[in-house]
């Protein structure tokens, strides 16, 4: 009984509300896009803006990894300290995060509305906080997102 409840102590302290902080572009490890995400994501072009989006480092929830998506298309997966790089033509798109299929964590899925209206490069931070996930601006100068 006392294992339990040491055992149920842990994953508690693991998975609770611990804060999390943005990891640097330069920092983050670089992971390639899905098998299954749109070849034109990869694909760099003078009327695509390019888009990184930094997964922050928290120890709360570190087993969790984020599953990123155009629509129902998933394109990355990004865990802890990890980031992703795609293109996006000008244009106003829905992009979903969400966790994985065997993720522990119990997050909802979040909306993010990105409105992509120039070819400057854009950094994001994805952090999970308290059992909520954001994507935000790197900067207070962003240019489109919310």
């Amino acid at each position: 009984m006392k294992i339990l409840i040491v055992c149920f102590a842990v994953v508690f302290a693991l998975l609770s509300g611990c804060a999390a902080t943005p990891v640097a572009v330069s920092e983050a490890k670089y992971v390639p896009l899905l098998d299954t995400a749109s070849p034109s994501l990869s694909q760099p072009a003078s009327n695509k803006a390019q888009i990184t989006i930094v997964r922050g480092e928290s120890a709360g929830f570190v087993f969790c990894g984020a599953v990123l998506s155009l629509g129902n298309k998933p394109f990355a997966d990004i865990g802890s300290s990890q980031k992703s790089v795609f293109y996006l033509a000008r244009g106003h798109y829905a992009v979903y995060a969400e966790l994985g299929e065997n993720s522990p964590c119990a997050v909802t899925r979040y909306t993010w509305d990105l409105d992509v209206s120039d070819t400057t490069p854009e950094v994001w931070n994805l952090l999970f906080q308290e059992g909520v996930m954001n994507i935000s601006p790197a900067n207070n100068e962003a240019k489109y997102g919310r």
